[in-house]
Parts: structure tokens; C-alpha cells; sequence
């Protein structure tokens, strides 16, 4: 008899167990689609928007001192475009037209930037790498590495149907009583971010966390790490928002970090930027820009 109550209580145990697993799942599913559909809010809001970027770019020696370091001030675009993925063939493309490097002004060509918005590649791929080498041509490290990505680091809670990513709710990692977070990992398969060169990339799996406002699952900020294959060193990207026009969600600040575990303080080059001054435009002829109202 009272090894019956025992097999009874053990299995009464187990389907508890397995009951708050499932609410548990429940859950999470509910939070990832609440933030993804916030996610989407915030790159349809701003795919008509220019915002002004101010990045200051740095470059360490191993003893963790600045080598180099360059100062821009660009405006910031984040617009519907071609994607780099074929399961999102127009999605949030992110690029900047560099008005000023180390104070002095750049010479502006409208001409050419209505050129990279409307025409048309032989292929979406085609035209983003086109369009992602312009927006970095002035960049301290090389026009290889993509720097436009603030609105791209909230997209690894959005569901691409390529990139099958695991998910899990992470209440250590809150820094406030009104947010919740989630955590993420990539798995295999096409992966959000790439390595390699623009017309033949790869995979590059990244892992990091979202913080989302408990009020509301408006995104907070996002934080992701890279880690390439053909490279010791990890890229880790990190993205701040605020209240922008219309009651959006806005860019903030954004901060890429190269690291390397030889390197003092791990830092071999760092790009942080702010973001403000947020104006609608239109590229459907000519570069219009209007104040927001």
C-alpha cells in the first residue's frame, strides 16, 4: 500500500512537472511573439526616417590603449530596401550618408545617394551589397565590417523562417523591476548576421539577450555576440532605444565592440554611436527631408 502512494505521488509530481513545463513554453512563446511584434513596429515606424548619427570609432594596441580614432557625424537612414536574406527579400535595410569626419565637412553628392535608394540591381543581394560598401566606405575599420545595425540587433527576436533560434526567459539578467528578458541562441541554418564577403556570405551564429518593458514589450535594448569562424576575435554588438516621434521606438545608442582575449581589457576596436534629430524623408525622385511635427 504505501509503495502504491509513492508510484502515486511520483506521478502526480511528474505531470506537474510536465503541466508547468507547458506553461512555461506558453509563456515564453507569448513573450518572443509579443517583442517580435514590437520589433516590427519599430522597423516599419522608421523605414521613412533619417536620424542624425554621431559615432566615435576606435582602434586599441594590445596594451589597451587608443591608436587610432576617428569622429562622424552621418545621417542615419533605416528604410525599406533589399535584404541580404532571401526569406525577407525587402526588409529593414540601415545605411548612413557621412556628413562630417573629424570635424571637417564631407562633400555631399544628393545625386549619388537618390542613386543607392532607387535603382535597381540585378538582384536584392546585388543591391544591398552596394549599398551597405557606401554606407561604409569611411569607416575606421575597413568597409568590410557592417556598421549599420542598430535596428538589426532588436531583429533576433523577429522569426525568420531560415534561422531557427532557441529562446528562453532569463529573469537574472533584468537590471530593473519593469522589464523581463530574453534570451537567445542561434542554431544552424541561415543565420541573421554573416561573415565573409558580401556576395558570399556565411553563417555566423549569434547569442545574446533582449530586454523588453514589462508595461508594454517595447524593446529596451538588445545585446548580441558573434563569433566568426575565419577570426580569433568575437563581435559583440549592443543597441539602446527611446521614445521617438509618434510614440515609435527610436534608435539610441549603439555600441560594437571587437574583442580578442590576448588583447588588454579584450578591446581591439570600438564604434559608439547616438542617435537624434529624427525627420521623415522621401526618395521617390528627389531627397526631401521635414521636420517631424
Amino acid at each position: 500500500m504505501q509503495i502504491m502512494r509513492c508510484a502515486y505521488l511520483v506521478t502526480m509530481l511528474a505531470c506537474g512537472l510536465v503541466l508547468a513545463s507547458a506553461a512555461e513554453d506558453d509563456e515564453l512563446a507569448a513573450l518572443v511573439s509579443k517583442g517580435d511584434a514590437r520589433c516590427l513596429e519599430l522597423w516599419n515606424g522608421f523605414r521613412q526616417f533619417v536620424a542624425e548619427e554621431n559615432d566615435v570609432q576606435r582602434v586599441f594596441d594590445k596594451s589597451g590603449k587608443v591608436r587610432r580614432e576617428r569622429r562622424m557625424r552621418s545621417d542615419y537612414y533605416m528604410v525599406r530596401g533589399p535584404s541580404s536574406r532571401p526569406d525577407d527579400p525587402e526588409g529593414l535595410l540601415e545605411f548612413r550618408d557621412v556628413l562630417e569626419v573629424d570635424g571637417k565637412p564631407v562633400r555631399r553628392n544628393p545625386a549619388r545617394l537618390l542613386a543607392l535608394l532607387t535603382a535597381k540591381g540585378e538582384s536584392p543581394r546585388e543591391e544591398f551589397c552596394r549599398i551597405v560598401g557606401a554606407s561604409n566606405e569611411r569607416n575606421l575599420f575597413g568597409p568590410g565590417l557592417q556598421l549599420s545595425f542598430v535596428g538589426g540587433v532588436a531583429g533576433y527576436i523577429h522569426a525568420f523562417p531560415n534561422t531557427p533560434t532557441n529562446y528562453r526567459q532569463a529573469p537574472e539578467k533584468a537590471t530593473d523591476k519593469d522589464e523581463v528578458v530574453v534570451c537567445f541562441e542561434e542554431a544552424e541554418g541561415d543565420t541573421r548576421a554573416h561573415e565573409g564577403s558580401c556576395t558570399n556570405p556565411q553563417p555566423m551564429p549569434g547569442a545574446g539577450c533582449i530586454h523588453l518593458a514589462l508595461s508594454d514589450y517595447n524593446i529596451l535594448k538588445a545585446e548580441v555576440t558573434l563569433a566568426p569562424k575565419s577570426m580569433p576575435v568575437r563581435l559583440r554588438m549592443a543597441a539602446e532605444y527611446q521614445a521617438g516621434p509618434g510614440g515609435l521606438r527610436a534608435p539610441a545608442r549603439r555600441v560594437l565592440s571587437i574583442l580578442h582575449p590576448k588583447w588588454r581589457n579584450g578591446l581591439v576596436a570600438q564604434a559608439e554611436a547616438t542617435y537624434s534629430n529624427f525627420r521623415r524623408f522621401s526618395a521617390e525622385s528627389t531627397i526631401r527631408f521635414e521636420p517631424i511635427r
